[in-house]
């Protein structure tokens, strides 16, 4: 690990020499491996000084606001010039998607990505499940299929349609904060709101009573609300899934 001041610069030996720039600092150096004399210049460098008497223990924490931004790519293709990648502080975030997406920023007006981008709450990766059935010598599964509501084979952890297959479960008439685990929900009525579609729920259509996945600001209503009966099914207006919570 460098030290503020020191060990500015690494050299590296090979076929092909290199310097490392480790620390963007006013400094310089006689690169005599590369011939090169190296002059660093930074402009507005602004050190954070702390005056007190210091004491065995005593901690500084330093908190720095953490923001959704968007960063151009690092590709010089004129054909990739407005593409952006999005960004929370230091991390690049990603997306799972079945195809080639792309992001409408809504009004020309929007101050900032956080006016178009709404942060998934840490509360979403609570009350994750998936419904199976045993069915002769195989296991089916419930899985959300073009928003069609399907029974299929049990798919391998990891995959896209294990993706599909997984839902969160959505309270409905009780706060979150009165219940810790997915067996608390028994006897509750819920939503279930496929996992790689957020905002969007199971609901009961037709007279076949199938089941599709819509949008969820159509408000929730007896066709969107499931009963958790016991630790092994749930119903819908007769219907029956034996269920696996993961």
């Amino acid at each position: 690990m460098e030290q503020l001041g020191d060990s500015i610069y690494f050299e590296e030996n090979g076929g092909v020499p290199g310097l490392y720039v480790i620390q963007y600092i006013p400094s310089s150096i006689n690169w005599k491996l590369g011939q090169v004399v190296l002059n660093e210049k930074v402009d507005h460098v602004i050190f954070l000084s702390i005056t007190k008497n210091w004491s065995p223990g005593d901690i500084v924490t330093l908190q720095l606001p953490i923001t959704i931004r968007t960063d151009p790519i690092k590709d010089d293709r004129p054909e990739y010039a407005s593409i952006q990648a999005i960004l929370y502080g230091p991390y690049l975030l990603v997306a799972h998607s079945s195809g080639d997406w792309d992001i409408k920023t809504g009004s020309a007006s929007a101050s900032s990505s956080s006016d178009w981008i709404t942060p998934i709450p840490s509360s979403y990766n609570d009350y994750v499940v998936c419904f199976s059935q045993d069915h002769e010598d195989s296991t089916l599964i419930l899985t959300n299929s073009n928003n069609s509501i399907t029974m299929e084979k049990l798919p391998e952890s990891g995959t896209d349609s294990s993706l599909k297959a997984t839902f969160r479960l959505i309270l409905t008439d009780s706060p979150s904060s009165d219940l810790s685990t997915t067996k608390d929900m028994f006897g509750k009525s819920v939503m279930l709101e496929p996992y790689d579609f957020p905002s969007m729920v199971v609901v009961q259509q037709g007279e076949e009573n199938d089941h599709t996945v819509t949008d969820s600001s159509n408000g929730k209503d007896s066709s969107s609300l499931f009963h958790m009966q016991s630790s092994s099914t749930v119903t819908h207006k007769g219907s029956l899934y034996d269920t696996a919570i993961i």
